[in-house]
């Protein structure tokens, strides 16, 4: 058996500052939650320190990846140089739904599909590992995904 290791891999600390980043651009940027906001900071990862903390909004920019802070966010740069976001305590009250709240098609269809591809992956598994002639070769069968008070979620 051999074992690999790669430098690329290894953590390494990155330096300290309690100064407030300076961004190196400002950007126009939508929220959900707040419209359209003008003169978003824009930082680049590799110019962050530890210690460094961006109070939402803001924008964080790497070579291969982008991250938005959003508005009642805070985002802590870590001794590796990673990010790590808090965000605003929600009550419980503002996670509850009631029926008259008005269901966001586009993450609808994100879970509808999700949920089908699950019921579908565990028809191809019981399809393959079956010994029955009925499932395996007649798909004489049926999976579904079931929410805690017995109601159809996906077939």
């Amino acid at each position: 058996r051999a074992r690999g290791r790669s430098c690329m891999l290894q953590r390494r600390r990155i330096a300290t500052s309690s100064s407030p980043p300076v961004p190196k651009e400002t950007a126009r940027v939508y929220f959900d939650e707040t419209g359209w906001v003008e003169d978003v900071p824009v930082h680049l990862l590799p110019d962050l320190c530890f210690g460094q903390v961006l109070h939402g909004p803001a924008i964080i920019m790497n070579g291969t990846c982008t991250c938005v802070v959003e508005p009642k966010a805070c985002a802590h740069v870590t001794e590796e140089g990673d990010i790590r976001i808090e965000l605003e305590e929600l009550g419980v009250e503002s996670l509850k739904l009631s029926p008259s709240s008005p269901m966001n098609p586009v993450l609808l269809s994100v879970f509808s599909n999700r949920f089908m591809s699950i019921a579908e992956q565990m028809g191809r598994t019981l399809q393959r590992t079956a010994t029955s002639v009925n499932i395996k070769e007649r798909l004489d069968f049926s999976c579904a995904i079931f929410s805690g008070d017995g109601g159809l979620v996906a077939n």
